[in-house]
């Protein structure tokens, strides 16, 4: 039931990249509107459990702080990440975009939490799948060369989504290394729902700020700040599928472990994401690059779980 369940946290998250784009709006109006949702949530822990809540301000300021933080990078990644959906597509986005954030958090922690203290057969094996991940990428992104007007977009889609994928593993590894050399205690021991008001808290703030600054900038007209856009308010629906995966994510790790959890939530984002992509908002690709899309996929879906099985390297 439970190995069900690890699944569905990325079914969400990979429905909110096509809903996001089906709704619309700038990138701006749809972190707001998933901002929003996430803040509400976090204001609704607080106050079924408001002694959750007064404990991490108290009991746990530092970790509190922590938490807050990688809301930031939380919101970042998030925000480069529409903004290259935005400039090219959901099915050329999303699994480049997920599987990189899995290359750089399984190197850096794998490296520095596991290979080091286990034999070291794992290193090679590790690097082989890692790998073989990244020859799955380069098949899932082939396709048509850009005409010369759409190169400038075509680096800024590849600039955006790298700066997503790096805010990601941020987010990710963030809380993992801070409380190692804290107390040497793991993230996952604190991981709970009393992280999600610090956490939305974060996003929200950074969002407010960040979308304002840039919005009043370009318009120089506080009526066109994605606070006082309708987009922003649509994308609420939006935010409603992160809540969920959320919720869910954080029973999959009480029960089966961040282990399990991580890999499963990854691979079925990837998929789904994929597969509304092109079924949903008709995104298309010819015949022979839909085919090298399909055999990445299985690659990235194989290297995945022979990294997970083999090595055990996921934070």
């Amino acid at each position: 039931m439970f190995y069900f369940l690890a699944l569905l946290p990325g079914v969400f998250w990979g429905i909110l990249p096509p809903v996001a784009k089906k709704i619309g709006g700038t990138p701006s109006q749809q972190t707001t509107g998933i901002s929003i949702n996430l803040m509400l949530l976090g204001i609704v822990f607080l106050v079924i459990d408001l002694s959750m809540g007064i404990d991490y301000f108290v009991g746990h300021g530092t970790m509190f702080l922590i938490v807050f933080c990688s809301g930031i990078f939380w919101f970042f990644g998030n925000f480069f990440q529409l903004s290259a959906i935005k400039l090219s597509s959901v099915i050329k986005t999303m699994p480049s975009n997920i599987t990189g954030q899995i290359l750089i958090t399984s190197s850096i922690s794998g490296m520095t939490f596991h290979w080091l203290s286990n034999p070291s057969y794992q290193i090679p094996l590790g690097i082989f799948f890692l790998c073989l991940m990244s020859f799955g990428v380069v098949l899932t992104s082939l396709g048509k060369k850009e005409k010369k007007k759409k190169k400038n977009s075509s680096f800024l889609f590849y600039f955006f989504n790298f700066l997503s994928i790096i805010f990601y593993s941020s987010y990710a590894l963030l809380p993992e290394f801070t409380l190692k050399l804290i107390s040497n205690e793991s993230w996952m021991n604190f991981f709970d729902a009393g992280c999600l008001f610090p956490q939305s808290l974060g996003i929200f703030l950074t969002c407010i700020i960040f979308t304002s600054i840039i919005s009043f900038k370009k318009n120089k007209n506080i009526k066109q700040l994605p606070l006082c856009n309708q987009k922003s308010y649509f994308n609420i629906i939006t935010g409603c599928f992160q809540s969920i995966a959320n919720l869910i994510f954080l029973v999959v790790i009480a029960n089966l472990g961040a282990v399990i959890a991580s890999p499963f939530s990854s691979l079925s984002a990837i998929f789904v994401s994929f597969i509304l992509g092109y079924v949903w908002l008709k995104e298309k690709k010819e015949k022979k690059y839909l085919f090298f899309s399909i055999i990445g996929l299985m690659i990235i879906f194989l290297s995945v779980m022979f990294l997970f099985l083999v090595t055990s390297i996921f934070f």
